[in-house]
């Protein structure tokens, strides 16, 4: 059987033992064999890679490393291994909507007098999220419905935070770390092995202690069962194994324990307990429950504890968290544990000082939770070792357009809940995920910019009235170096977009609903425009790692629809910037600028075709020489207004 790693608790009954007597060698050799045997008829068999499985390989690492709740609820809880990437929860939850279901591992534990306690490694960073047992799921079952065995407390969930890697924030760990983790074991049959081995190279003591359970309504009648008991301490060294045979006699009232003492000293040992046979008449318990301790004072075997862990939150749960059926014939084991963080890492967050007046700049208040992308990105370079600690994130990213595009996201319901679970480079993670948010990351200089794809007012909206272009551009050379009109001849060119780009396609489009209310599940909307036709092109597009609107999902098909139906191409050319000691003027990215093309027909007439750009990019040259790449947006021709963003707003959608 497998054990669960735990420990601690108060000294028990010591019931009457014989002298140790000895073992071969070979008695061990058959508990290996035993061992093997099991393991092997619960293991499950590794697949390689092959070129039909690839693709499942990868959505099995990508499982893994993300935490993702909500495929196969019921496995077994995972262990925090050394070195792995602490995950960095994000997210808020806003009217019921959003936060963060995640599956967090276990990093340590404990048991108290047989009542286990848990601590789980929830974020990097400081979180604050309620604690309410209906947000706690052991497998797919709530724990308020966890069926009692009669010895367990209601369970009990406490957030903690440690900020100091001298000051260990947990209470149910000994954080002098004397006391190590542990099994308790629930030992559900007769002559079934459970295996405990030592941690370090040094234990000043061990106690094995020895509970049994029963149903509710079957304890209180006084009855007494004896049992046979069978531990061995086995030297991992010399293989010399020491046999201890005892007995342990418990009440059905769940009242009665057994302890045995064993003082190792030096070394590793494997402690070998088998119930080996029950020999009183009585009521027969549903379990009995096993706890091993081991108590160090040697420091040198203080390693890989949880102190080691520097701001970070965790989530300490004492209380019934076995999964006991419902007939409690067959304990089984800790299933994994899956809880909704309503407000996830606190972070900087930027706003404007008054959203009616730019000019008055912006405010910064710190240990805030948000779901807003801008300060996800603006919290790397925050904690981010990459750059000195002198110097200010405000230099790294610009503060105003995480002030403008909070705007935008909070006026379009574009919020980021997730999970970044994995080792990431963060830059390539903001470029690539950027689009998801109507919005574009890149470095302009020596600043990192983020802002909206597309129009919107000042109070964020999309902009559906008629727009003025920045600036203007025509192919005629004038000579002046005026960034208004001057065109360096020759440079301009026009490329357009594959045709079938503009074929009708529809989107379906998977995103992740997350309440407080029950465990989170990616669900899909299907979107195409309604004069497309029902059995139209599918184009797929995966947002699960962090929409949990559907307002987000629809409004990023909506956009990428427009886009594919009206911008027809791109266009480069370059041009000169008016340059002084005060002053450099240029289109930056995202500008809406007008580009006028005289185009000399074969008849020789010169006729001028004017369309509409957001700039792509900006890059300067040596001597003012600006080359500049932009995207068609075209324009209303009486309105003047974006007709792609009159789209999104007032087009006529098919969404299922």
């Amino acid at each position: 059987m497998a054990g669960i790693p735990i420990g601690g608790g108060d000294v028990g009954v010591v019931p009457t033992v014989s002298s140790f007597q000895a073992v071969t060698v070979a008695d061990f050799h058959e508990y290996q064999n035993y061992l093997t045997t099991q393991q092997a008829a619960t293991e499950p068999v590794k697949q390689e890679p092959t070129s039909s499985n690839n693709t499942q390989v990868a959505e099995d690492e990508k499982f893994a490393l993300e935490l993702l709740p909500y495929e196969d609820l019921d496995r077994s809880q995972t262990f925090a291994s050394a070195g792995a990437a602490v995950q960095l929860v994000f997210g808020k939850a806003r009217d019921g909507y959003g936060g963060v279901w995640i599956s967090p591992p276990l990093v340590d534990s404990s048991s108290d007098d047989f009542s286990q306690s848990f601590v789980y490694l929830i974020s990097q960073g400081h979180c604050s999220f309620g604690v309410s047992l209906r947000k706690y799921y052991l497998g797919s079952e709530n724990v308020k419905d966890l069926k009692d065995a009669g010895i367990f407390a209601d369970p009990t969930f406490v957030v903690r935070h440690s900020s100091d890697e001298a000051v260990c924030p947990l209470t149910v760990v000994n954080c002098t770390h004397n006391r190590f983790d542990v099994c308790l074991e629930l030992a559900a049959e007769v002559d079934a092995y459970t295996i405990y081995r030592t941690v370090g190279e040094y234990a000043d003591e061990v106690r094995i202690r020895l509970r049994a359970i029963y149903a509710k309504g079957e304890e209180g009648s006084g009855l007494l069962t004896t049992y046979d008991v069978q531990i061995d301490y086995v030297d991992n060294d010399t293989g010399v194994v020491t046999t201890n045979i005892g007995s342990i006699t418990t009440n059905d009232d769940g009242s009665s324990t057994a302890q045995f003492i064993h003082t190792p000293g030096v070394g590793v040992y494997s402690y070998v307990l088998k119930v080996t046979a029950e020999n009183t008449a009585g009521i027969q318990p549903d379990a009995i429950l096993i706890e091993i301790r081991q108590y160090n004072d040697n420091p040198e075997s203080n390693a890989s504890r949880i102190s080691q862990y520097v701001n970070t939150t965790f989530l300490e749960a004492t209380g019934n968290l076995y999964d006991l059926t419902r007939e409690f014939s067959q304990p089984t084991g800790l299933k994994q544990l899956h809880t909704h963080i309503d407000n996830g890492v606190k972070v900087t967050v930027i706003r404007w000082l008054d959203p009616n007046d730019f000019s008055l700049g912006v405010s910064i208040t710190y240990d805030q939770p948000s779901d807003i992308f801008g300060d996800l990105l603006y919290y790397y370079f925050e904690t981010s070792t990459r750059y000195p600690q002198y110097v200010s994130a405000l230099r790294i990213m610009e503060g105003r357009d995480i002030a403008f595009t909070a705007l935008f996201y909070e006026a379009n319901d574009l919020y980021f809940n997730g999970i970044i679970g994995s080792t990431t480079n963060f830059l390539s993670f903001a470029q690539e995920t950027a689009p998801f948010f109507l919005s574009i990351f890149y470095r302009a200089s020596d600043i990192y910019r983020l802002k909206p794809v597309i129009p919107v007012t000042n109070a964020g909206a999309i902009n559906t009235a008629a727009l003025t272009p920045k600036y203007t551009f025509t192919d005629t050379e004038t000579g002046t170096d005026s960034i208004n009109n001057t065109m360096v001849a020759g440079s301009y060119v026009r490329t357009y977009f594959d045709p079938s780009r503009r074929l009708p396609i529809q989107l379906n489009i998977n995103w992740r609903n997350s309440r407080e209310t029950g465990i989170s599940f990616v669900t899909t909307t299907n979107i195409r425009y309604n004069d497309y036709p029902t059995d139209a092109t599918v184009e797929s597009y995966d947002l699960s790692a962090f929409c949990a609107r559907e307002e987000h999902a629809i409004l990023f098909g909506k956009h990428l629809l427009a886009v594919r139906r009206y911008s027809t191409h791109q266009i480069a050319f370059q041009t000169f910037a008016t340059f002084d000691w005060d002053n450099f003027e240029c289109p930056e990215v995202m500008d809406l600028i007008q580009v006028s093309i005289n185009v000399e027909t074969s008849y020789g007439d010169v006729t001028t075709y004017t369309n509409y750009y957001l700039v792509d990019s900006v890059i300067t040259e040596p001597n003012n020489v600006v080359t500049i790449t932009a995207t068609h947006h075209p324009l209303d021709e009486v309105g003047g207004f974006s007709i792609i963003n009159n789209e999104i707003v007032n087009g006529v959608f098919a969404v299922i």
